[in-house]
């Protein structure tokens, strides 16, 4: 019997927790309380704590904390960034709005994050830092890319953009260097009704620049530099206040899916895999994302979909594209055919542990393996 499980159910969250978002819209809208009030103080508060860092900055999404956390790190024109050859545009669009310039780094095939050992050849007398993105609920080899930050004299910024309850070495992502951005869009681990983001820090003048760059330049009610119109509203600060107290349940749903995932498709030789969840003892991966480097990914997408299983790549499959337009650099031929061939398979708190062990019946099937109960 088919089923129909499409890559997120949008709706899901608000069929589970509509009710009590209701409320919490009525409190915030009828006191009149929209913009920089309690309720937004009082996630910052939570966020900060949850992620282990001294302050929180609700910001109106990920991308717009990015850049403005880069210009409160003293990022310029003419500066060079590293940044992963596998990300959003919208990293690499931050680089670019603060007048500096993005310089691609090859990925790994293991984890498709930052390949370490190829930083130091990327490095010019204008590179000033790196940016390092947080993909997929997993957090890089940070050890040593902070030795070799060190080493050049970089600053280290983080999208952890996709990485909310991650953690390496337990230390939470976005916690090891001058900050790092969070999104909530709606698909994220912690999502709102929109979009909406925070940036987090541990040193107080990012803070206070990233509080005055969020709204028009002010703090304390008085212009201190250029500024934009990028506060995280309340109506959604209550409302990611209510659930992130539910996160750590979201993510170790999430981790029992990785594991059925594992267990289910460890024997296809066609696939690459994530980590298996529990036997990492230095990642603590929060899986956003569940992101399979496939044999013929493009025909296991459509032979999926036509099955009604959703599947999805990433930036829509062109990352690279999209950079060589913007004449950002070149990556590895390695780099690049792993991409190529990465998909995305349904992982989110809607999905069954039932609908995972059918997704990788038909995966098995696909690739001529015996598969049962589709």
């Amino acid at each position: 019997m088919k089923k129909n499980i499409p890559f997120y159910r949008y709706e899901y969250l608000y069929k589970c927790y509509g009710k009590k978002i209701i409320k919490i819209i009525d409190k915030v809208a009828s006191a009149g309380r929209y913009i920089m009030q309690k309720e937004l103080k009082n996630f910052e508060k939570n966020f900060a704590k949850f992620t282990n860092s001294k302050y929180c900055i609700g910001v109106s999404n990920a991308t717009d904390g990015l850049q403005m956390l880069l210009m409160a790190g003293g990022i310029k024109k003419g500066d060079e960034i590293l940044v992963s050859m596998h990300t959003m545009i919208a990293t690499a669009s931050a680089i670019h709005f603060t007048g500096a310039k993005p310089i691609l780094l090859d990925i790994k095939e293991s984890d498709y994050l930052i390949d370490e050992k190829k930083i130091e050849k990327k490095i010019s007398s204008k590179t000033r830092a790196i940016i390092v993105t947080q993909l997929n609920g997993r957090v890089a080899d940070m050890e040593k890319i902070l030795r070799i930050s060190k080493k050049y004299n970089l600053k280290i910024f983080e999208d952890s953009a996709q990485a909310l309850g991650a953690y390496y070495k337990k230390k939470h992502a976005g916690t090891f260097g001058y900050g790092g951005c969070f999104s909530f869009y709606p698909a994220k681990i912690l999502g709102c009704l929109g979009d909406g983001g925070a940036v987090i820090t541990n040193n107080k003048l990012i803070y206070e620049k990233i509080l005055a760059l969020r709204d028009h330049g002010r703090l304390h009610n008085d212009i201190k530099i250029w500024g934009f119109n990028a506060r995280l509203d309340n109506i959604e600060a209550a409302t990611l206040d209510y659930l992130l107290k539910k996160v750590p349940n979201f993510i170790r749903k999430r981790r029992k899916l990785a594991n059925t995932y594992y267990s289910n498709l460890k024997s296809v030789i066609e696939l690459k895999l994530p980590p298996e969840p529990n036997k990492n003892k230095i990642n603590y991966d929060s899986f956003q994302n569940y992101e399979v480097c496939a044999k013929d990914s493009y025909k296991l997408s459509q032979f999926l979909k036509k099955n009604n299983v959703g599947t999805l790549k990433q930036w829509g499959g062109k990352s690279l594209n999209n950079f060589n337009k913007l004449k950002m650099g070149n990556v590895d031929k390695k780099s690049n055919e792993t991409f190529k061939n990465l998909l995305m398979l349904p992982m989110n708190i809607s999905v069954s542990q039932n609908e995972v062990i059918y997704i990788s019946n038909l995966i098995k099937k696909f690739y001529g393996y015996r598969a049962k109960n589709i």
